[in-house]
C-alpha cells in the first residue's frame, strides 16, 4: 500500500493492543481496512479485518455484562465474516488458506455466543476441522511460525471450550491428547524461532494439559511423572514470560499454575 498515513495508524493500533485497549485498536484497524479498500488492496483489507475480529474478541473478554459481551462478540463475528467475503473474490491459491482460517474463526466466535450445547458443539467441531486443515496446509508450505501459532490457538482455545463440551469419555481423552500433541509441537518450533511470547504460551498450555493427567492416566508412576512435567513446564513458561514483560501472558502463566495447583495440591 502506498498510503502514507497507514504506517502511523498501524503503529498506534499496536500500541493500543499492548495496553489492552482493544476497542480503540479495532477502530484504528477499521480505518486501515478502509484505506486498503480505497486502493483496491483486497488482501491487506482482509488482513486488517482479521485484526478487527481479534480485537473485538479480546474486548469481549473484558465485558462487564452479558449483553456487552454478546454485542462485542457479534462485532467480532461480523469482522471475520467480512474477511471471508473479501477473500472469496481472491483467486490466489496462497490466500485460500486464509479464507478457511477466517471461516474457522467465524465458527469459533459464533460458538461463544451459542447457548444450546448441541449447536455449540457443532460449531466447535466445524472450527476444529477447518483449523486443522489450515494447520496441514501450513505444514505442507513449511511455514513454521504459522504452524506454531495455529497449534497454540487450537490447544488454547480448546481448554475452555472443546475440552469440556463433550459427552463421552473418549472424546474428553482425545481432546486431552490433542492438546498435549499440539502444544509440544509448538514448543519444538518456537524453541528454534525467536518468539518468546509464543514459546511461553506453548509451555503454559502444555503445562495445563499435563496438569490434568490424573484424570486420564491410570498408571500411578506415569501420572507422577506427567504431573512433575506439568510443574516444570509451568515454571518454564513463567520464566520466559517474565522476559517478555507482557502482563496478559504473565497472567495466563500464573492462572494456569494456580488452576493446576488447586487440582493437584502442588507445593
Amino acid at each position: 500500500m502506498k498510503n502514507s498515513g497507514l504506517g502511523s495508524i498501524l503503529k498506534k493500533a499496536k500500541e493500543l493492543e499492548k495496553k489492552y485497549e482493544w476497542l480503540r485498536a479495532a477502530n484504528l484497524y477499521k480505518k486501515a481496512s478502509n484505506l486498503a479498500l480505497d486502493e483496491n488492496d483486497i488482501l491487506n483489507a482482509a488482513e486488517f479485518q482479521e485484526k478487527i475480529g481479534f480485537c473485538f474478541y479480546k474486548a469481549a473478554m473484558q465485558a462487564k455484562s452479558n449483553s456487552e459481551f454478546r454485542k462485542t462478540m457479534r462485532d467480532s463475528i461480523l469482522a471475520y465474516e467480512k474477511e471471508v467475503k473479501l477473500l472469496e473474490d481472491v483467486n490466489e491459491k496462497n490466500y485460500q488458506v486464509k479464507n478457511r482460517h477466517a471461516h474457522a474463526l467465524t465458527a469459533y466466535m459464533r460458538s461463544c455466543c451459542e447457548a444450546t450445547p448441541r449447536k455449540r458443539k457443532e460449531l466447535l467441531d466445524r472450527w476444529w476441522t477447518l483449523e486443522n486443515q489450515v494447520l496441514e496446509t501450513y505444514e505442507n508450505l513449511g511455514a513454521l511460525d504459522s504452524v506454531g501459532n495455529t497449534c497454540n490457538d487450537l490447544s488454547e482455545y480448546s481448554i475452555n471450550t472443546r475440552f469440556w463440551l463433550v459427552t463421552e469419555y473418549q472424546e474428553h481423552f482425545t481432546a486431552y491428547l490433542d492438546g498435549i500433541r499440539l502444544a509440544e509441537k509448538s514448543i519444538k518450533i518456537f524453541s528454534k524461532l525467536d518468539d518468546k511470547f509464543e514459546l511461553a504460551r506453548a509451555y503454559w498450555i502444555a503445562g495445563w494439559y499435563y496438569g490434568v493427567s490424573d484424570y486420564f492416566v491410570e498408571d500411578e508412576n506415569k501420572t507422577i511423572s506427567l504431573l512433575k512435567k506439568s510443574k516444570d513446564y509451568l515454571n518454564k513458561a513463567l520464566e520466559i514470560a517474565k522476559e517478555t514483560d507482557d502482563a496478559y501472558l504473565l497472567a495466563c502463566c500464573h492462572h494456569a499454575g494456580w488452576s493446576v495447583a488447586q487440582l493437584l495440591n502442588f507445593d
